[in-house]
């Protein structure tokens, strides 16, 4: 599997601590040289890289319009066997997408007021 250099929402922690460790960059459209920020669900790490950022699920939508990260662009929906069954899988991401939809339609409604 081969993860790309973007900002992703993992819903396998381990997978996204992985991918931290590895310290991934992309550029920009504009040209700017980021490092790759790996959010995921499930249990916090103690110690854990900066690039990797514990964000539940539940939570997607509040931490996004609470904190100034960038929101991830892209969900990687790998899971570990003990990860937990399809159902829950479907749940999650229908939790992130409502969240999702939700940020775009106020970032959409603050551009109206402008």
């Amino acid at each position: 599997m081969e993860i790309s250099g973007e900002d992703t929402y993992f819903l396998d922690r381990d997978l996204a601590y992985q991918t931290a460790l590895a310290h991934n960059t992309f550029r920009t459209e504009d040209g700017q040289l980021l490092e790759q920020v790996c959010y995921y669900d499930g249990t916090p790490f103690e110690q854990a890289p900066k690039n990797l950022v514990n964000v539940p699920a539940e939570k997607f939508g509040e931490y996004f319009q609470t904190h100034l990260q960038r929101i991830p662009t892209r969900v990687e929906p790998t899971l570990s066997d003990h990860e937990g069954n399809p159902n829950s899988i479907h749940e999650r991401l229908s939790v992130i997408l409502g969240a999702v939809q939700n940020l775009c339609r106020k970032n959409y409604d603050k551009k109206d007021a402008a």
